[in-house]
């Protein structure tokens, strides 16, 4: 679709906008809009604000930023990864062109806490190619010119925040407390049939339960418990959707040895038990 409106040049904007499912929205990092814009000079866009999170590599020109009273310059060839939640400012002073996808998902928090490190916005001062040509296939997909399974779109965002950590400038080599949060983070995703009770993971993260907790929550987004929980939902309904295995099974590959817990857990997260989810699964498919 053409961008119209004052402050772009409409032959040369366009933005394209998606609707995933509930289940990739539980699952992967997805896209909402996604295009290119370019902005004339004097462009204005005042306290919006989206629920939402924003990747925009600048091709031409800069573009200005305004958060909670801080201003930013995002110039030719960097990138900028920001939190649309946070009320905020742009505006142009000169020709601007940018490509831009906006998007969400589980870890997308935590991804933008890790590469702004506490501060309202991150910029990449150096992009790689694989950065732009990955930003382009996104938009190609949401134009339809391409198809993709939203399980590899989810692997271009994560190959787009996972460059944006390589090329940053901010060192971060001082921050224990990140790394160990980070390794922890990926310890839950590899053992969620074991004990991730708060004192197992502050014990592997040779922190205090207390400040394990605290910092946890301060760079993912939420609690140790709510992160674990989560993570074995997805797995449940994965292997509830793709598998023969018993619920007890499941119970037991998600970590809880009780089926009953695990069968308390699994409804107050999704509203039916997980013989009735797989049994809504079944009926499905028998009318697809």
């Amino acid at each position: 679709m053409r961008m119209s409106g004052s402050g772009f040049d409409s032959t040369e904007s366009t933005y394209y906008l998606a609707s995933p499912n509930n289940e990739v929205k539980d699952t992967f990092l997805y896209p909402l809009i996604a295009g290119s814009l370019s902005y004339l000079p004097g462009y204005s866009l005042r306290h919006r604000s989206v629920d939402n999170f924003m990747l925009a590599y600048v091709r031409e020109g800069e573009l200005n930023i305004k958060v909670a009273g801080r201003l930013f310059t995002v110039h030719e060839h960097q990138l900028l990864l920001m939190n649309c939640r946070n009320p905020h400012d742009f505006w142009t002073t000169m020709p601007c062109k940018d490509y831009f996808v906006h998007f969400d998902g589980p870890t997308a928090n935590a991804y933008y806490r890790y590469l702004a490190r506490n501060d309202e916005v991150a910029i990449i001062r150096e992009r790689t190619d694989r950065v732009v040509n990955s930003m382009r296939g996104i938009i190609d997909v949401m134009s339809g010119r391409t198809k993709l399974a939203p399980s590899s779109v989810a692997h271009l965002i994560d190959g787009i925040l996972t460059d944006c950590d390589a090329n940053n400038e901010i060192d971060r080599t001082g921050n224990a407390t990140h790394i160990a949060i980070e390794r922890i983070v990926s310890y839950i995703a590899e053992h969620l049939d074991e004990d991730l009770s708060i004192d197992r993971l502050a014990a592997i993260a040779c922190l205090s339960r207390f400040y394990f907790a605290k910092a946890f929550r301060e760079i993912v987004g939420t609690s140790p418990n709510e992160y674990v929980t989560r993570l074995r939902v997805i797995r449940a309904k994965y292997l509830l959707s793709l598998t023969d295995l018993t619920v007890l099974q499941i119970s037991k590959d998600c970590g809880y040895r009780s089926q009953s817990t695990f069968g308390a857990m699994f409804k107050r997260s999704i509203g039916v038990t997980p013989s009735e989810y797989r049994s809504q699964l079944i009926i499905s498919n028998l009318y697809d």
